[in-house]
C-alpha cells in the first residue's frame, strides 16, 4: 500500500518543532517501534492524538537527525501500527511528511476507538497529559472497558434478590405487557437480569422502588441558580439542591416534572407584564432521558440538572462512550446501557416504550 507523501515548508517545520508534547501530541524516535505502539495505544484509549515518528523530543539537540531516509524504511513501523488496529483501521491515518532538507517523518493520526488498542507487547495504555500511563490493574482495565462501552455496569451483580422486586409496581406493569406472558423468574432468566440469585444492576434500576439504597449515584440532583452567569455560585443557589430518587421510569418523569416547575417559577417580562416561562416539556424529557439512559452507572456521581435564569443544564457523569465524540454526537448513536434500553424499547406499554424513543439523541435546541 502506498502512503501519501506531503512536502512541508521551512515555516511548517518550524511550527512543528514548536509543538509541545501534551495530551494530544507526541514525538518518537524511529529506532524504538515498541514505544511508538505504546503511545498509539494510549492515544486510541483516550481522546486520540498525533504522533510524529522520526522526530526526537525537545530534550534532544539534533531533533531532525534521525528521520526516515525513504518510505521503505518505515514499512516495519507501519506494519506494527496497523496490527494494533485489526478491529478497525478507519480510526487510523498515516502519512509521510517530506522535509525541505531531506528525510521523512511518519505522521500518525489516531482517533479515539470504540475498542481497546494494545501495544505491540499486548499491554494497555491510556494518555494522561504528556505521558502514556499503563493500565496494569484489573480495576483500571475494567474502567476502560466500561468507558468504551465494551462492558456495561448494568450487568454487575448487586446485593439484592428477585424477591425484593417481585411485587414492585413496575414489575407488575412489565409482566402484564410482556409477550408472551411471563413470570418474574422467567423474565429475569430470559433477559439475564440475575446471576447466582443476585440481581444485576439493570434489574435494580428498572424495577426496585428505591434502587438508590444500593446505587446512590442513580439519583438526580436538581439546582436552581438565580443568575445569567456561565457558572452558578453558592450565593446564587436558591435553597438546597433537590434529590430525586426512584426506579428509572419514575425517576425520569419526576425529574422532568420538578425541572418544569423550577422553570415556570422564573418570571419573564412580556408586553402584558410578568409571565411564566413555558419550556417545551418534550425537550426537557428528551435530554433527561439521554442523561439517565446513556450514562455509566459505575461512576460515583449523580446526574445534575441546573436551572438558570436563561437556560437548563443537564450534566451526566462519565466520558463519551464508544465512537461518540464532541464532533459527531448529534449524528452518531451508541447505547451504553443496552439491556435497559432494549427492555424499555420492547415493552408493549406505551408510556414505557416512549422512554426508549425519547432517549434517541436529536439536535433540536431551545432557550428561554
Amino acid at each position: 500500500m502506498m502512503w501519501q507523501i506531503n512536502n512541508i515548508s521551512e515555516n511548517s517545520v518550524e511550527a512543528l518543532l514548536k509543538k509541545e508534547e501534551d495530551q494530544f501530541c507526541d514525538f518518537k524516535d524511529k529506532s524504538n517501534v515498541a514505544k511508538c505502539t505504546k503511545t498509539i495505544s494510549a492515544f486510541a484509549n483516550a481522546d486520540g492524538g498525533d504522533l510524529y515518528i522520526g522526530i526526537r523530543d525537545r530534550a534532544e539537540d539534533d531533533r531532525l537527525g534521525y528521520l526516515f531516509v525513504n518510505p521503505e524504511e518505515a514499512n516495519g513501523c507501519i506494519s506494527a501500527i496497523y496490527e494494533q488496529f485489526a478491529e478497525g483501521v478507519e480510526y487510523l491515518y498515516v502519512e509521510y511528511l517530506q522535509f525541505p532538507a531531506g528525510g521523512l517523518c511518519l505522521h500518525v493520526i489516531v482517533q479515539k476507538t470504540p475498542f481497546v488498542v494494545y501495544s505491540s507487547d499486548k499491554r494497555v495504555f491510556k494518555r494522561q497529559n504528556a505521558s502514556d500511563r499503563e493500565l496494569k490493574t484489573a480495576a483500571d482495565q475494567q474502567a476502560l472497558f466500561l468507558e468504551k462501552g465494551i462492558r456495561s455496569f448494568e450487568d454487575a451483580a448487586v446485593e439484592a434478590t428477585s424477591g425484593e422486586i417481585s411485587k414492585a409496581p413496575l414489575m407488575k406493569i412489565f409482566l402484564e405487557n410482556v409477550v408472551p406472558h411471563s413470570t418474574v423468574e422467567d423474565l429475569l432468566r430470559k433477559e439475564r437480569l440475575s446471576t447466582d440469585d443476585r440481581l444485576r444492576a439493570c434489574a435494580l434500576l428498572l424495577f426496585d422502588e428505591n434502587p438508590q439504597s444500593l446505587l446512590p449515584q442513580a439519583a438526580v440532583k436538581l439546582y436552581r441558580y438565580r443568575t445569567l452567569a456561565s457558572e452558578g455560585d453558592r450565593e446564587d443557589l436558591e435553597g438546597q439542591p433537590l434529590t430525586i430518587e426512584g426506579p428509572i421510569y419514575d425517576l425520569i418523569y419526576k425529574a422532568v416534572s420538578k425541572t418544569k416547575e423550577k422553570v415556570e417559577e422564573i418570571p419573564l417580562m412580556s408586553q402584558g407584564g410578568l409571565a411564566s416561562i413555558k419550556y417545551p416539556e418534550e425537550a426537557i424529557h428528551e435530554v433527561i432521558c439521554n442523561a439517565l439512559l446513556h450514562r455509566d452507572y459505575s461512576i460515583n456521581d449523580y446526574v445534575h440538572i441546573r436551572v438558570f435564569d436563561n437556560r437548563i443544564e443537564v450534566e451526566s457523569p462519565g466520558r463519551l462512550a464508544g465512537p461518540i465524540t464532541v464532533k459527531n454526537i448529534l449524528k452518531q448513536r451508541f447505547v451504553v446501557t443496552k439491556k435497559l434500553f432494549v427492555l424499555l424499547q420492547n415493552s408493549h406499554h406505551r408510556r414505557i416504550k416512549m422512554l426508549a424513543r425519547d432517549s434517541t439523541p436529536h439536535s433540536e435546541q431551545c432557550s428561554f
